[in-house]
């Protein structure tokens, strides 16, 4: 297992915040988790599909909402015996506007900005785990009314530890949506998203 790097040491220390918080100004700070198991059994199969059960993902999560719209959160993951940062990133609401800044996904689909605890089903549509598979450094822009949505995002690199080699790419994201039909009982949803993304490039093997 590879030791957490020292950014990822010093956001953990960020969870003790949060519990010490509470205790002042309670329902606005929160420390919470996630865990996902995942198992299979072959009845009738093949030497190579082998029975097994595994944490698919393990995650500590800490939020604070600081109100008059602002809001941070901070996310590691366990899964896999590696630590990974998954979401880190200051938030501010306002009049249905929305400016995030840290890391985090791209808003290029809907299921990259909800939870997966919100997904429709087990995981995220295939365009948006394709197109856009990973978290990025940047920032991004969100505007919501009763029938429309539209948001932008642009990010740098592609991902959180840059090398002196690797000049860093450049990510940006579009998405509009347009709901005729929003009550509390019917949606109806057309949207369209577009994706423009420069890889990283190593400066010594090009």
């Amino acid at each position: 297992m590879k030791k957490p790097s020292n950014l990822i040491r010093a956001l953990s220390l960020l969870f003790l915040l949060p519990v010490v918080l509470t205790v002042q100004a309670e329902k606005k700070y929160s420390l919470g988790g996630r865990l996902f198991l995942d198992g299979g059994l072959f009845t009738a199969s093949p030497a190579c599909f082998n029975s097994g059960v595994g944490i698919s993902d393990l995650r500590i999560t800490g939020k604070a909402d600081f109100g008059d719209g602002w809001y941070t959160k901070l996310d590691v993951g366990f899964a896999s015996n590696k630590v990974r940062l998954k979401d880190a990133f200051l938030q501010k609401t306002k009049n249905g506007h929305m400016l995030r800044i840290g890391y985090m996904i791209g808003m290029f689909s809907l299921d990259q900005s909800v939870s997966t605890n919100d997904y429709l089903f087990m995981t995220g549509a295939n365009v948006a785990e394709i197109f856009y598979p990973g978290r990025r450094i940047g920032a991004s822009y969100t505007w919501s009314k009763s029938k429309f949505y539209a948001s932008g995002s642009v990010f740098c690199g592609d991902g959180l530890n840059f090398h002196k080699n690797i000049k860093q790419g450049v990510n940006a994201t579009l998405r509009f949506v347009y709901r005729p039909l929003d009550n509390a009982h019917t949606l109806l949803h057309i949207g369209t998203g577009g994706l423009y993304k420069r890889p990283d490039k190593n400066t010594e093997t090009g």
